[in-house]
């Protein structure tokens, strides 16, 4: 979907994701008179789709796929099970037009594609003879022979069916012995590694594997170099911005900018946040606003700056270590300190390591108590957990070359928290299990 957004200096021209496919599945092709009248109109700004400008040449047609499509179909003599994006309407109609062809019933899995191709159908946008679509629980009813399965996961994502199934933890179908999957997608740049994990996993569960790389399955929906510069040439806009893509991408379309007559010091490649101020007369990157990725933590939304997300790291890698103390009145330890742990596992020598970590902080801040006593100092809580923090930590990493974080809890004599209150209480402030969950995953890919 592209955006026209006009204005008195002229117009703002979106082109969302694109490609100019000459002989398109809907048969509506691109309308290259609408492109070429705004600029005639005068386009005060184009903002571009940047994902295939290192491709030269044109983005192959999608009806080049059907044939890939069709011999994948008569080969497979088991169940047909393909992974595209839900968002791929052309994509999904040529799928079901092979499910016809080839006298199979189709279940759409996943939520979003379950949604789309409802929509998409009821709109008149996905067409298809009556009783060609079942449910998923519906399968069983038909031999593999006769059946397809259309679904999400095609760029790995974890919660995706293709991934679940992948895993053994989809509940409406398992890959089973027999199974031709399909792939229909290229991994964008960051996804390979848990695409080709999903693979393998397949793999192991006896489905053969299809993907584009070696298939001819999949035809990208974004246009190379020669329609980037079709686009340039006909919208021909005072000021570009190339956008949707890594630097090294937007850096080539404004050099395909530049060699069809935009000059250099009117291509701006932005950064996440960056504002552009324009006007016909001139155009300045402005002062950034926040922007980027958002943590979720259960109702919690916001940003994380640099010394949270470091500490969240730490919590995902090294876990956390509590450290429990009693003093009196003066300050002085009324027993060994107590360590108890999240995430920090430490195999056969627990029990050992933290009572000889506790025998060593427990003599450590004896002295320094003592050093505080011959100075006059009544040491404030602040004052103890600040030390047993720093200590710890050397203590700690000294014996297991690791640095949890660490959480010494001081607990007055005579207070109305015990200890043991003030560590649940601790523990419920920092959310371990809240970090682990959100940065495991991530974690683990990295």
């Amino acid at each position: 979907l592209g955006l026209a957004i006009h204005t008195d200096d002229g117009a703002i021209v979106f082109t969302g994701d694109f490609k100019m496919d000459p002989t398109p599945v809907d048969m509506q092709p691109t309308d290259y008179f609408k492109f070429a009248e705004l600029g005639e109109k005068g386009v005060l700004i184009l903002i571009s789709d940047s994902t295939n400008a290192t491709n030269p040449g044109h983005t192959i047609s999608e009806q080049e796929v059907a044939q890939s499509f069709r011999n994948a179909f008569y080969r497979a003599k088991g169940r047909v099970l393909i992974a595209t994006f839900a968002s791929s309407l052309h994509r999904i109609q040529q799928i079901v037009n092979r499910c016809v062809e080839f006298n199979r019933k189709i279940a759409f899995l996943g939520r979003s594609m379950e949604r789309n191709t409802a929509k998409a159908f009821e709109l008149g946008y996905l067409t298809y003879p009556e009783g060609t679509v079942i449910k998923a629980e519906e399968l069983g009813n038909y031999e593999d022979h006769q059946v397809a399965l259309l679904m999400t996961g095609s760029q790995g994502e974890p919660m995706a069916a293709l991934s679940r199934m992948a895993s053994g933890k989809f509940n409406p179908a398992s890959i089973q012995k027999g199974d031709t999957v399909i792939i229909s997608a290229t991994p964008i740049p960051g996804n390979e590694k848990s695409v080709y994990h999903n693979i393998n996993l397949l793999c192991e569960r006896g489905a053969q594997v299809l993907y584009e790389g070696r298939q001819g399955l999949h035809a990208s929906g974004h246009a190379s170099q020669e329609e980037l510069k079709l686009m340039l040439t006909l919208c021909k806009p005072r000021y570009f911005i190339p956008t949707h893509g890594e630097y090294r991408q937007m850096l080539k379309h404004s050099e395909l900018a530049q060699a069809t007559g935009v000059p250099e010091e009117r291509i701006f490649l932005l950064d996440l946040g960056e504002r552009l101020e324009f006007s016909p007369e001139s155009a300045k990157v402005a002062e950034k606003v926040k922007a980027g990725e958002i943590m979720v933590a259960g109702r919690g939304v916001g940003y994380l700056d640099e010394r949270e997300l470091r500490e969240r790291h730490r919590l995902v890698k090294d876990g956390v270590l509590f450290a429990s103390m009693t003093v009196d009145a003066n300050g002085a330890l009324v027993d060994k300190p107590r360590l108890i742990s999240k995430g920090f596992i430490i195999e056969d020598t627990r029990e050992e390591l933290y009572s000889e970590v506790a025998e060593a902080l427990h003599a450590s801040i004896t002295k320094q108590l003592e050093k505080w006593a011959k100075s006059g100092k009544v040491p404030s809580r602040e004052d103890t957990e600040k030390w047993a923090n720093d200590h710890l930590s050397r203590i700690i990493y000294h014996k297991t070359r690791r640095r949890p974080v660490i959480i010494p809890l001081v607990h007055r004599l005579g207070e109305e928290l015990s200890a043991i209150e003030s560590l649940v209480e601790a523990i419920d402030e920092v959310d371990v299990v809240s970090a682990i969950d959100t940065l495991g995953p991530l974690m683990t890919e990295s």
